[in-house]
């Protein structure tokens, strides 16, 4: 046995954070993962996603990133994309109806910080990403002062 795994691999395990918690970032940094119940598929789903990382991401101040995974833990999405927020949005469709379901988890605390849900009809659409970011971007600048 050599003095690495007889003294100081113990002693570093002693202070060695856990490893998911250590690949949590500490700034206001956001991964945002849709999933999706409705007729339109993958297509939608990708739509959504990348429309609030585009809106969300204009603010200088904040570090958004897509995420192209099925993966709905908040501990495992933020260790992979190295960030300290998991935006998890889930949408529903109804015909022409929209209905989607957000939250907001703080991986590093292990919590959740907010949720709330959006509703739409076709027509309206378009504006949905933008609003859903505006509320991403709120609910990231006041979880950073808590």
């Amino acid at each position: 046995m050599t003095v690495w795994t007889r003294c100081l691999l113990p002693l570093l395990l002693l202070v060695a954070p856990p490893l998911a918690h250590a690949q949590v970032a500490q700034d206001r940094s956001a991964a945002v993962v849709f999933t999706g119940t409705n007729e339109g598929g993958a297509a939608e789903v990708d739509g959504f996603r990348h429309g609030v990382v585009e809106a969300a991401g204009k603010d200088a101040a904040l570090r958004i990133v897509a995420t192209d995974t099925e993966e709905v833990d908040p501990a495992k999405v933020a260790a992979t994309a190295k960030v300290r927020f998991v935006f998890l949005g889930t949408i529903q469709r109804d015909g022409g109806d929209f209905a989607i379901s957000a939250r907001l988890i703080d991986a590093r605390a292990g919590r959740e910080v907010w949720n709330g849900r959006f509703f739409s009809d076709e027509d309206d659409l378009m504006h949905l990403p933008d609003e859903i970011a505006t509320s991403l971007v709120a609910q990231l600048k006041a979880a950073d002062r808590k």
